[in-house]
């Protein structure tokens, strides 16, 4: 049997936790990045080919915001809406109003371009990649951290 015997200092010990703190933090950020980056393509790219585009007006709402970090981890928000919660020019009401109609077909309507679950179906089909593209991410930013 293979033993390791290592003892720490309490400085050493200060040391490794900053260390780990300084790398968590940092694989937040990345991790961030990652999921800003994915959310715009090839999600809200996916999407926005699957959006029904009347009048283009739920295509051109769609947003993607900054990562936000809790105690928890890292989000993102991104969908229709949002900040950019435009007007439809045909009816008068904004995207937010009917979009949640139009993702999950509760009009039972037909569109000559798109249709329901424009969002949601481009999610599930990357759910694996995604996983990847943030895992990569954070194994890189492990590799180059540089520790005190």
């Amino acid at each position: 049997m293979f033993k390791i015997k290592c003892e720490l200092t309490r400085k050493s010990r200060k040391q490794l936790v900053d260390n780990l703190m300084a790398l968590a933090k940092q694989s937040k950020i990345s991790g961030g990045k990652a999921l800003v980056d994915f959310a715009k393509s090839p999600i809200m790219t996916e999407s926005a080919e699957e959006c029904p585009r009347d009048t283009w007006t739920l295509v051109d709402s769609r947003f993607v915001k900054k990562p936000v970090e809790t105690k928890e981890g890292v989000y993102v928000d991104f969908g229709y809406g949002g900040p950019n919660n435009l007007t439809n020019p045909k009816t008068g009401k904004k995207a937010s109003e009917y979009m949640i109609i139009v993702h999950e077909d509760l009009m039972g309507h037909t569109y000559k371009v798109g249709g329901p679950k424009f969002l949601e179906n481009p999610v599930r089909r990357n759910q694996e990649l995604l996983l990847s593209h943030i895992g990569n991410a954070i194994r890189a930013t492990m590799m180059h951290a540089r520790f005190k």
